[in-house]
């Protein structure tokens, strides 16, 4: 099986909207599929499919609430995928900044996605079925690990921190209604080990 190099053009005569989020998920998947596909990943090979990512052009008003859910956690969620792979072949930098070459981007990548998908009602992520939820997942045991590596890493006091991030994030998870029973079960076990489990809300 292979990866076709072209992408279907839009029909612009007939509600383009419809397609166009589709078609931009369908280049990110291209660009994690080509950049994963060699041998070995340089630091370069990372910072350019993060840059590509980053391109993905921005979603309009002409989109709704679901295709902006999927876009958006799926960039986020491919970003630190990649960032895994990479991170036994890249040498990482202690920066904290949000460098995807940072062993602790994770955690800058995890405020991105909270601040895109605060707004959303949780019918909206929950409408995309088990897949939405372990990508939040991902991301939220990322955080974690993080927070378990460096548990001193602090922020501004007027800025939100990897703690706060790592308890909305569960919290999100946690009213997921008729999901998998056994992520916040894993996620509430992180947070009461590094003393945040008080935080919790109770299951939706």
């Amino acid at each position: 099986m292979s990866i076709d190099p072209g992408m279907p053009e839009l029909d612009t005569e007939s509600q383009p909207y419809v397609l166009s989020a589709f078609i931009m998920l369908c280049r990110m998947f291209r660009s994690f599929s080509d950049a994963s596909s060699g041998a070995r990943l340089t630091a370069d090979d990372l910072t350019l499919f993060n840059n590509q990512l980053l391109r993905v052009p921005t979603l309009t008003e002409h989109h709704n609430d679901l295709q902006k859910a999927d876009l958006s956690v799926t960039q986020q969620w491919l970003r630190l995928m990649f960032w895994k792979l990479a991170i036994n072949k890249v040498i990482m930098t202690a920066n904290t900044n949000d460098d995807i070459r940072s062993v602790f981007f994770p955690i800058s990548l995890a405020k991105e996605l909270l601040t895109n998908i605060s707004a959303m009602s949780i019918d909206t992520l929950e409408a995309h079925g088990p897949g939405m939820e372990l990508k939040l997942f991902e991301v939220t045991n990322s955080v974690a690990d993080m927070i378990t590596l460096n548990p001193r890493q602090t922020t501004s006091t007027l800025e939100i921190g990897p703690q706060d991030i790592l308890v909305h994030l569960t919290n999100i998870i946690g009213r997921f209604r008729g999901g998998n029973k056994t992520l916040l079960p894993l996620l509430q076990s992180r947070l009461s080990g590094i003393g945040l489990d008080s935080l919790i809300l109770p299951p939706a």
